[in-house]
């Protein structure tokens, strides 16, 4: 009876000893946990030991490396602004009244001459005011609008053959009347036919005939 309590007692020492034991093995083979870092510890401070790849450069700001001016239109950059003050003379006739003899216009008479071609020149011998006048030769317009200014405007007209019919029309007076001018008709030798100046009222003639030989 004796032997019996002594192997009871006996065995419930080892069991007791053996239970811290069984506890240690257990913690030891304790499977580890899905998502193992194999060893790793992850950091806990926000840095990597991975550097990160730079980025592509269209990634990169695209800002300017200095800020593009732009011209403001409106402003006034202290330019001059040329000034156009040219009044076109459109008068017609100028506000003094006429004589009897300007509205009638000017006969110089008839030449002759043996010239291939003749030379006109016409100004206006007084103040230029802005006289202008159309010249026709045999009932044809040579020149339809000629300014009369103070130096002389120079054409040249081949004759035909017999009569030719030399004609200034005042197409206007200017700013003060009448149409005022000098000319001179020469032959191809530079020698004068006539010379002379006339005074005519708008719309009057001044006339000379050449005949050609």
């Amino acid at each position: 009876m004796k032997v019996t309590k002594l192997y009871i007692t006996i065995i419930s020492l080892l069991c007791m000893g053996s239970l811290p034991m069984l506890a240690q093995i257990d913690g030891t083979t304790k499977p580890k946990p899905s998502g193992s870092s194999f060893g790793i510890t992850p950091s806990t401070t926000g840095t990597s030991i991975i550097s990160p790849k730079p980025k592509p450069e269209a990634e990169r700001s695209s800002a300017p490396l200095r800020e593009e001016k732009t011209i403001d239109m409106t402003k006034n950059y202290g330019f001059v602004k040329p000034k156009f003050d040219v009044k076109p003379n459109l008068s017609t006739g100028g506000e003094t009244e006429m004589k009897e003899e300007y509205k009638r216009g000017k006969y110089f008479g008839d030449f002759r001459s043996k010239t291939k071609f003749i030379k006109i020149m016409c100004r206006d011998h007084e103040a230029v005011d802005g006289d202008k006048i159309r010249i026709i030769i045999n009932d044809k317009i040579i020149e339809n609008s000629v300014y009369l200014n103070n130096g002389f405007s120079v054409f040249y007209y081949e004759l035909a053959p017999g009569f030719n019919n030399i004609e200034f029309l005042a197409l206007n007076q200017g700013e003060s009347g009448p149409n005022t001018a000098e000319f001179a008709v020469q032959d191809e030798f530079g020698n004068t036919i006539m010379s002379n100046i006339w005074n005519l009222a708008t719309g009057a003639k001044a006339s000379l005939i050449i005949v050609k030989e």
